[in-house]
């Protein structure tokens, strides 16, 4: 089973319950792919658990895409103009 996991921020300083779900769910046999929306900080992955070291999440699969894009890839713009036409009284 693949799992996209949408976070506010990781690596972090004080990330240890979110490593330990996502340690949980990597041995239940669950692909991750993890989507931060802040940008990436290189210097926090030194806080990282070793629970969640790079053999068992690899850090090819923690994308750094941003606020702003992730909400343009989620928010569908093109309809936008049907759904506010749909909505008038």
């Amino acid at each position: 089973m693949k799992l996209a996991v949408i976070t506010s921020k990781y690596p972090a300083r004080v990330a240890t319950f979110f490593e330990r779900d996502m340690r949980a769910l990597v041995e239940a046999g669950v692909e991750l792919d993890v989507f931060p929306i802040y940008p990436l900080d290189p210097s926090l992955w030194g806080y990282g658990l070793d629970v969640l070291r790079e053999d068992v999440l690899p850090r090819r699969r923690v994308h750094h895409v941003g606020f702003f894009e992730s909400w343009r890839r989620a928010w569908p713009w093109r309809g936008l103009g049907t759904v506010l036409r749909e909505r008038r009284p």
